[in-house]
């Protein structure tokens, strides 16, 4: 059997076992298993491509934020804004705390990343969503282990992003339990605190890891946090702004009034938080 046969199996076996953890509703007691979703893999090595067709709305999220397509730089030559990709069990408090201190690193200076879980749905969620025309690019994979249980599906994901060479970092809370050796080349990151100094260690396995260190040219992502520290402005408003002009240059070149009606604030927080964020600018 070729490399490439067991290549194309493992794989296979990874995403049909996500597909169906992401996609299925918890079964009743005694109802009977529901099918896997039918889902086909071709891989092709001397081409680098791996082509997954047959995924549904409920898992594609996942998938084109794991693989997206090359933008059309001669279409667009503005560099889009940068965003991470983070996997995290359900309904852990501990995971829930670590994720919101990666937001709280990412989104601010000085790197002003966008930070999604990896199953979140379109900004717009009554658009169809479109695995030609992904949103920001996933610079970085991130898993988070937490709890008292080894988590199959994070270990999976882990897997799939090891085997499309995805750049990837593990945060692993204190005393989890011990994570497949297989993962010894993937940067992980330690953290027990809480707080201040949970933020200070994940900053930690953040200023390390290569793919954060990058120099490139990127927006800066116009998050919840910065326009509520420039202005205030509540996170249910700020997270509809961010939702319209994810980027700082958008949210400045748009009309304040504009802006005001669709976030339903006032026109001077707009003005406030745009002044904000110039002063910003100005001090980096």
């Amino acid at each position: 059997m070729s490399d490439q046969h067991v290549f194309q199996i493992q794989l296979e076996d990874l995403i049909h076992f996500l597909a169906q953890r992401r996609a299925e509703p918890p079964r009743e007691r005694g109802e009977a298993e529901r099918p896997s979703p039918r889902i086909s893999i071709a891989v092709d090595p001397a081409a680098q491509e791996i082509r997954i067709t047959g995924i549904g709305p409920e898992h594609a999220q996942f998938l084109r934020m794991l693989d997206p397509a090359p933008t059309d730089a001669a279409a667009d030559p503005r560099p889009s804004h940068l965003s991470c990709s983070v996997s995290l069990p359900e309904d852990e408090p501990r995971s829930e705390e670590i994720f919101a201190a990666l937001r709280s690193v990412l989104e601010d200076k000085p790197y002003y990343w966008q930070v999604l879980r990896a199953d979140s749905p379109p900004a717009d969620s009554e658009l169809p969503l479109d695995l030609d025309e992904p949103p920001a690019h996933a610079a970085l994979h991130v898993a988070v282990f937490a709890g008292p249980r080894l988590n199959p599906g994070l270990v999976n994901e882990v897997s799939i992003s090891q085997l499309l060479g995805l750049p990837q970092l593990i945060l692993c809370d204190e005393g989890y339990p011990e994570l497949p050796s297989s993962f010894a080349d993937v940067p992980r990151q330690t953290v027990c605190g809480l707080g201040e100094m949970l933020r200070e260690e994940v900053l930690a396995g953040l200023a390390e890891h290569p793919e954060v260190c990058q120099v490139r040219e990127h927006e800066r992502y116009l998050s919840p946090s910065v326009l509520a520290r420039c202005a205030g402005i509540d996170e249910t408003a700020g997270s509809a702004i961010s939702a319209r002009y994810p980027t700082w240059p958008e949210f400045l070149k748009a009309e304040p009034a504009e802006i005001a009606s669709a976030a339903g604030i006032a026109v001077a927080l707009v003005e406030e938080a745009k002044s904000g964020l110039r002063l910003l600018a100005e001090e980096e």
